[in-house]
């Protein structure tokens, strides 16, 4: 029998993806997600949609379900239903109509404790009616507030956020409810939040370790009808420290802080993304877990090699691969991408002036600029790097792609490695093509940046800082002239680079794309949902509904589902110890 998960602050359902796909010896799955809850619209069509998926064994899957994901346009997931009753799948839309019941659309905090309790109770119960006492809680509480940049942004976290204290929606489902295991996933920055002065993170720890006990002084007064033993709280990827270093005034396994912190790359996923997982164990439980193996580094080449080659389009222009390829090939005439001119000029370069030298003179000379006093600025000085961006350019004349993507490709899609596990992972032939593969638009000036920036990363082997672009390539932005020389984003413009993971895959991605550079050159644009997704190791057959702002968001906020599967392989053995027990303590 599959052990019950409830999922809470589900997003678009990365973690509960993990736990559903690992299988037992029988091909069977250890985990069955029986409760969804998700705030936003879209995000919960999504998880309607996946859990209508995990429903068949694969080669069962409806092909209705293919047929829905190859549809064009954003198109709502009740489709779904229509094109099963229009076929009579009554299996289909019987497990459709089960999905919708799984997935739940609610803001934990403003639902109604007594319907959420309701919601549990159901998701919990056998097929006679009674409580299953072995199941799973997961889920992560809203990051935004305790993330590093929003903090930046806002100037610190405010008492009146309710975001802080969503997570106080998860204690009480512990506090009332008493799942023998937790898991909770929460962002790196949550280690320095504070409010008030008050670490949160420490406040966090206790308030989970003794949820009972929270639970009463939240609502001012001892709950009698509440009966939690607490839990023990460990971590992931390190084992309890043997120093006896008390870091918070609560008993249990000794860890530090960083210690919580899982850095996704050291485990096969090829993105450089740490956050702060916990792995709670009820106390009246004797169980400590194993740790995560560390695995072989997975790159960007790896997961989105092989995807179809698609363009970016012009955002404030008529658009048209003639049009998108006229535009990129302007760059000639804005910025001197050959050796030898005879106009006078006034080199910057490296051999001959050091950087402080540069850094002064850039601010004079963009002044200059703006006064129409002409300079010819050679400041690519990596003949490789121009060599590279004419090429392209070469490319993007008389042989540019073609499509610009769309929410379905009907083209052959593959992947870079040649790992059997992941190519079985992220690959799906009944597909016959690849969805969320749309290219967003973007300004000419922009372009040529992204050209710029892409050739600079395929020969650097990084990402350039804004003192190494040219000139003419320095964006207009306020913030872009401080960058040259003292910005926390002085590198706003930033290539994805193929033989490293990538950078952290964040819901600013639905801004726009400038930190998400694809590392081709010859495509010139961001990074499509798609391979985003590829990035966050969600499968190809995991589609995301809603406008493309919205499918942005959902991936930039997920848990990796490769790393989730890789945490509940730790969760299952601890369950198994409890299955060996003569019964489960409460």
């Amino acid at each position: 029998m599959s052990i019950p998960v409830i999922d809470v602050f589900a997003g678009p359902g990365g973690l509960g993806e993990g736990f559903s796909s690992l299988m037992d010896e029988n091909g069977d799955p250890v985990f069955d997600i029986t409760l969804s809850i998700e705030m936003d619209e879209k995000a919960c069509q999504t998880l309607l949609l996946r859990t209508f998926f995990r429903q068949f064994k694969h080669e069962n899957v409806p092909e209705e379900y293919y047929e829905f994901i190859r549809l064009s346009g954003y198109v709502d997931v009740y489709k779904l239903r229509e094109m099963l009753e229009k076929n009579k799948n009554k299996e289909g839309i019987a497990k459709f109509d089960k999905a919708d019941q799984i997935a739940k659309q609610a803001q934990l905090g403003k639902v109604d404790e007594k319907k959420l309790d309701s919601w549990i109770e159901k998701a919990l119960e056998d097929k006679n009616g009674n409580k299953k006492e072995s199941w799973l809680l997961v889920g992560g509480p809203p990051c935004q507030a305790y993330s590093v940049v929003g903090r930046s942004r806002r100037g610190g976290i405010s008492e009146d956020d309710e975001r802080v204290y969503l997570y106080r929606e998860y204690y009480r489902i512990l506090a009332k409810h008493n799942p023998p295991i937790f898991v909770m996933e929460n962002v790196k920055g949550l280690l320095s939040a504070e409010v008030k002065e008050s670490p949160m993170f420490e406040q966090i720890l206790r308030d989970i370790k003794d949820p009972a006990s929270a639970y009463s002084k939240l609502n001012g007064e001892e709950v009698d009808t509440i009966d939690c033993p607490g839990y023990h709280i460990y971590s992931f990827v390190r084992e309890e420290r043997e120093d006896q270093e008390e870091l918070f005034e609560t008993d249990g396994p000794n860890f530090k802080h960083t210690d919580f912190v899982i850095k996704s790359e050291k485990y096969g996923i090829p993105q450089s993304r740490h956050r702060v997982i916990l792995l709670g164990i009820r106390k009246d439980f004797e169980l400590k877990p194993t740790i995560l193996d560390k695995q072989k580094k997975l790159t960007v080449s790896d997961v989105l090699q092989d995807i179809p080659e698609i363009r970016s389009s012009l955002s404030k222009k008529k658009d048209s691969t003639r049009n998108w390829s006229n535009e990129i090939l302007r760059l000639k005439e804005n910025i001197k991408l050959e050796k030898g001119s005879s106009k006078p000029d006034l080199f910057l370069r490296r051999d001959k002036y050091p950087s402080p030298s540069r850094k002064a003179i850039r601010p004079w000379l963009k002044r200059a600029y703006k006064l129409k006093v002409y300079f010819v600025l050679d400041s690519i000085t990596n003949k490789e790097v121009l060599e590279r961006m004419n090429t392209a350019l070469e490319i993007i004349k008389t042989n540019p792609p073609e499509i610009k993507g769309a929410e379905y490709i009907h083209e052959k899609c593959d992947i870079g490695t040649d790992v059997k596990e992941l190519r079985e992972w992220y690959l799906d032939q009944r597909i016959a093509g690849i969805c969320n593969h749309t290219a967003r638009g973007h300004m000419s000036s922009d372009l040529h940046r992204y050209l710029f920036v892409s050739s600079f990363g395929e020969i650097e082997g990084r990402s350039p800082k804004l003192e190494d672009f040219p000139l003419e390539l320095l964006p207009n932005h306020a913030s872009a002239s401080s960058g040259v020389s003292n910005s926390t984003f002085a590198d706003r413009f930033r290539v994805q680079l193929w033989n490293d993971q990538a950078k952290t895959i964040t819901s600013h991605i639905s801004k726009d794309g400038h930190y998400y550079i694809h590392p081709d050159p010859d495509q010139c644009r961001s990074l499509t949902v798609r391979e985003a997704a590829r990035l966050q190791t969600f499968p190809d057959n995991y589609f995301f509904c809603g406008p493309r702002t919205s499918q942005y968001i959902q991936v930039g906020n997920a848990v990796p589902p490769l790393i989730a599967k890789k945490i509940a392989g730790i969760v299952n053995i601890l369950f198994k110890k409890i299955s060996n027990q003569t019964h489960i303590p409460k």
